[in-house]
């Protein structure tokens, strides 16, 4: 299940790149079962076959961060679309979202990934933003994913389910302070393997544990017994089967014996 999550949108035009709208702040929900015959039914067949969590993950609209490029940059960005623009009045650009998730499995790493696409800008647009113009908007066709499988440390588009969604991107300024907003509040499923619950996962561990104390202690134990009657064994044979001939012992006593009265 996936506790958290961030979003970020840059804007690459030539060899300046610049951040434009990122998040931390996603909203996190599991969708109700009547709202499945509204999502694609290749993703919900996808996620019960996975047997995985499915999640709605909803955008905000303001960007978590004011907007604050210092004015060399944006002067160079604007220097840069003035020379490359086309004789119509577009410059191409390149525009990037990144995506990390937190999942609530204990010691499980974040999943992330990344979409890029090129897209023809209408150079008088991105002009104004560069300037800090109020309302000047930005247009991106397919940038946004519609569903993201996560698995490991990856998180891409699930299977043939490649959607992306258009994002529309506009400039807000109010109190002199800058920052970018999306048009609206898009939404994206994601997809997760299912965690084992604790108490299944705990019990398999004290079984495992268990049953290799168990398979000690029967060792020992046989071994031992083994080793006791081997010893058992060869106390008797010591005791009856290898000690001399009694006779010769007792001859040689009488003799002693003897020879002991004659001298006195």
């Amino acid at each position: 299940m996936v506790t958290s999550a961030s979003i970020a949108i840059s804007l690459k035009v030539g060899e300046f790149s610049i951040p434009v709208w990122n998040t931390d702040h996603v909203g996190l929900r599991v969708p109700q079962a009547s709202e499945y015959p509204l999502m694609p039914e290749e993703l919900v067949s996808y996620t019960a076959m996975q047997s995985a969590d499915l999640q709605n993950a909803t955008l905000p609209k303001a960007a978590d961060e004011l907007w604050q490029p210092s004015p060399p940059l944006r002067r160079q960005i604007r220097d840069y679309i003035q020379a490359n623009q086309t004789p119509d009045g577009e410059v191409n650009a390149t525009f990037c979202v990144t995506w990390e998730f937190g999942h609530s499995q204990p010691g499980s790493v974040r999943s992330s990934g990344y979409h890029c696409v090129q897209s023809v800008e209408p150079a008088q647009q991105l002009l104004d933003a560069m300037a800090l113009v109020n309302g000047s908007q930005l247009h991106i066709d397919g940038l946004l994913p519609r569903a993201l499988y996560l698995n490991g440390p990856w998180a891409s588009p699930p299977g043939s389910f490649r959607q992306f969604t258009n994002v529309s991107l506009k400039v807000e300024e109010e109190d002199s302070q800058i920052w970018w907003s999306l048009a609206e509040n898009p939404t994206l499923a994601v997809v997760s393997e299912r965690a084992v619950p604790p108490s299944a996962g705990g019990g398999a561990s004290a079984s495992s544990t268990l049953s290799v104390i168990s398979l000690y202690v029967g060792v020992v134990l046989t071994i031992g017994r083994f080793f006791r009657l081997v010893i058992q064994d060869s106390s008797k044979r010591i005791m009856f089967e290898e000690l001399p001939s009694v006779t010769y012992l007792l001859q040689l006593c009488q003799g002693v014996q003897i020879a002991r009265m004659r001298t006195h």
